[in-house]
């Protein structure tokens, strides 16, 4: 559905992707050399919804046409409803804490 009315967000970030992501970020973070002793937590996390929730949600990002967007939503659900009555989303929820250090390299 995405490729014939929304081709712009065609994107598919697996738990590979996303680990190398979230991996680039936090050397991103120590070559910077502005802190230090960081540590990265990650949490696996799986909601579902109802198929009219899941589209509520999709409503909530902005940038597609009115009638893309209905036509999108319109597929989506058509779809959706043949594997049943709700969608399950899986994602990475992580954070990264770090201590910044002065100017002189102490903390």
């Amino acid at each position: 559905m995405y490729q014939a009315y929304a081709p712009s967000r065609v994107r598919y970030e697996g738990k590979e992707v996303q680990g190398e992501i979230l991996r680039g970020f936090a050397q991103e973070v120590l070559d910077s050399g502005y802190f230090k002793d960081l540590v990265v937590e990650q949490i696996a996390c799986e909601l579902t919804y109802s198929i009219d929730d899941y589209l509520k949600l999709l409503s909530t990002h902005r940038g597609l046409e009115p009638q893309a967007q209905e036509l999108l939503f319109a597929g989506l659900q058509q779809k959706l409803e043949q594997f049943g009555d709700s969608v399950k989303l899986s994602f990475l929820s992580a954070v990264h804490v770090a201590r910044k250090m002065d100017l002189s390299g102490q903390l």
